[in-house]
Formats: C-alpha cells, structure tokens, sequence
C-alpha cells in the first residue's frame, strides 16, 4: 500500500492526532517509513520539533529520519 498517496494522506492525518497515544504514533512512524517520501519526512521533523510531542515519539520519528537517510 506504500504506492497509494491516499493511504499516506490517511496515516499523515492520524499522525497529527494529537488524542492519540504514544504507541499508537509510534505505530504510525513504523508504518510511514515505507513511503520514504518529503510530506512524511516533513511531519517526522514536525513531530520532532514539537513541543508537546512526547519524548519516545521525538525518539521514534528521528530514528525514522536516520533510516530514510535524511541529515539531522
């Protein structure tokens, strides 16, 4: 499903759910690496950069950015 732009529209919205738990956004990253294109990118950094986000989905989202080879 990692070729269809309407699944990753999808898991981008619910990413930015700030209700959803850690683990749930944690999934979600897991999920989203497999697109490996900038608007995921973009909201890892966002995730990161967030001051409300919770340190293990800080954590998450910039291991993802090291798996997709992008510079920190």
């Amino acid at each position: 499903f990692a070729n269809q732009p309407e699944v990753q529209q999808i898991l981008l919205k619910a990413l930015q759910n700030e209700e959803h738990k850690a683990v749930v956004k944690i999934a979600l990253i897991h999920t989203l690496i497999d697109f490996k294109d900038q608007p995921v990118i973009d909201e890892l950094q966002k995730l990161i950069n967030h001051p409300m986000s919770e340190q293990a989905v800080k954590d998450e989202a910039h291991f993802a950015l090291i798996q997709l080879g992008e510079p920190l």
